[in-house]
């Protein structure tokens, strides 16, 4: 008896699956490692267009606070499937074909590598598959523990440095500011301790120092 996802792939051909770009590139044009497609100039300024029309809707869609979780699943795969159709009628057969060929590659590499990570973690990692001895395996062990314990060590030298380095910066930041600036500066770090990157124009970000598990005793 078929499933229903195989009974899908009878009843429907296997569309070229192109991601969505929030004007971040265009497709055919080596995106994660596409080959390149020698689009013209036109088909460029045409999938730019339709990648920034996505953005658009897609905000939309997230920013529509009538709408529920799963109303917006269904509408943001309705632009999905609309956004792939729209593409695939940009690109040439040569063009689809070359793609298509690419990403069934992609797709039996991603099996072939399923089946060996099964078989790696099935097998307990690299001491099962080389076949190690109860000796050996506690070697191996104490040498991973080292290794975990240098690198709690590196990870806590790094935040104390990153600590360092924003008092240093608030320190002189409050050098800039008035009396009363500095009240509300206070007040504004209780809610945004790591937000940097705001200087006047232009975006901003948000710095987090890197979360690190308290050691074991």
């Amino acid at each position: 008896m078929l499933s229903q996802a195989s009974a899908q792939e009878k009843a429907e051909p296997r569309r070229l699956q192109v991601r969505p770009l929030g004007g971040a590139a265009v497709p055919g044009q080596g995106f994660y490692g596409a080959p390149a497609l020698d689009l013209t100039d036109k088909q460029k300024a045409a999938l730019a267009d339709l990648s920034a029309n996505q953005s658009k809707q897609i905000t939309a869609i997230f920013q529509n606070k009538e709408l529920t979780p799963a109303q917006r699943s269904e509408q943001y795969a309705a632009l999905q499937k609309e956004y792939q159709q729209k593409v695939e009628e940009v690109y040439t057969p040569e063009q689809r074909e070359k793609l298509a060929k690419f990403q069934e590659e992609q797709r039996k590499r991603a099996q072939e590598q399923s089946k060996k990570w099964t078989e790696f973690s099935t097998k307990g990692g690299f001491p099962g598959m080389l076949g190690l001895t109860d000796e050996q395996k506690a070697k191996w062990a104490a040498v991973e523990k080292e290794q975990q314990d240098a690198m709690r060590k590196l990870q806590d030298a790094l935040m104390a440095q990153q600590r360092e380095l924003q008092e240093g910066m608030r320190a002189k930041q409050r050098e800039v500011l008035t009396d009363e600036q500095r009240k509300q500066f206070d007040t504004l770090l209780k809610d945004f301790p790591y937000a940097t990157g705001w200087s006047g124009g232009g975006g901003g970000a948000i710095i987090r120092p890197q979360l690190v598990a308290p050691k074991k005793n």
